[in-house]
């Protein structure tokens, strides 16, 4: 059964996060929900994918033998590089037919007196 829905918590698909370069670490967080068997999670940097910082986590949902996978990258934003960067969350399970499922958010790292 593929996942009934695929989020980026906190966030709607293809929107802006915005952080400030001074920001130590920046966490996203992405659920893929009551799929079987769980969705295999990735996380993608401008179509690359990212391997450093991402944890995934997998929990049954209740007695039923649906399963929720969450993925979660940690990062730490640096200006200019990070900035108007696309990060995408992609599931994937052998019940998705039309290929993974995916949301995109772009991250805006917010330096006022950053010269590039």
């Amino acid at each position: 059964m593929p996942p009934d829905s695929l989020k980026i918590v906190d966030q709607v698909n293809g929107s802006v996060v915005e952080v400030l370069y001074t920001a130590p670490t920046v966490t996203l967080v992405c659920r893929a929900s009551n799929s079987r068997p769980a969705a295999t999670m990735k996380w993608f940097r401008n179509n690359e994918e990212v391997t450093t910082g991402v944890v995934t986590t997998i929990t049954p949902v209740g007695s039923s033998k649906l399963e929720n996978a969450e993925t979660t990258l940690t990062l730490s934003p640096k200006y200019p590089d990070d900035n108007n960067v696309q990060f995408t969350c992609q599931a994937y399970n052998n019940a998705l037919i039309n290929g993974p499922l995916k949301s995109v958010v772009t991250l805006s790292v917010l330096c006022k007196y950053c010269l590039v």
